[in-house]
């Protein structure tokens, strides 16, 4: 009897263990009609929000260098809020996009380094800076689109 009871007792509790365990796997989830967790969406929302953040800066520096008086402290200023807010998301980039890297440093670099000058050329500084933004709207679009 007891060896019966026993042996009930281990059939429910591996019964009920197995009813109330969660199997994730990607395979269980398209049995179940789910789709999988997509790891990448989550990167390029993260990627796409730090790219935002650098092109906000872009325009505030624009605005800076269009304005009547240009500040050059305000200049300096934006170049090192560019540079932190790149630094932030530049590995990320480097890695999965190594080719967008490569020609979105090629502007962003020269601008980042002329805008931290104490005399920096403006005119220079106005191309590298149009020349920038549309690179960085463009992987934006890029990154929105996958």
């Amino acid at each position: 009897m007891k060896k019966t009871l026993l042996a009930l007792t281990l059939f429910l509790i591996g019964v009920i263990g197995a009813g109330c365990s969660s199997d994730s796997s990607p395979e269980n989830n398209k049995l179940n009609g789910e789709s999988p967790l997509d790891i990448s969406v989550f990167q390029n929302n993260d990627m796409i929000s730090g790219i935002e953040t650098v092109i906000s800066s872009v325009e505030k520096l624009n605005v800076q260098l269009e304005s009547a008086e240009i500040e050059i402290k305000e200049v300096n200023r934006l170049g090192k809020e560019i540079e932190a807010n790149w630094d932030r998301i530049e590995d990320q980039v480097e890695k999965r996009f190594p080719a967008d890297y490569k020609n979105i440093e090629a502007s962003l670099y020269p601008l980042i380094d002329v805008s931290k000058e104490t005399e920096p050329d403006l005119d220079k500084l106005k191309q590298l800076v149009k020349d920038t933004e549309k690179k960085l709207v463009a992987f934006k679009d890029k990154l929105a689109q996958s």
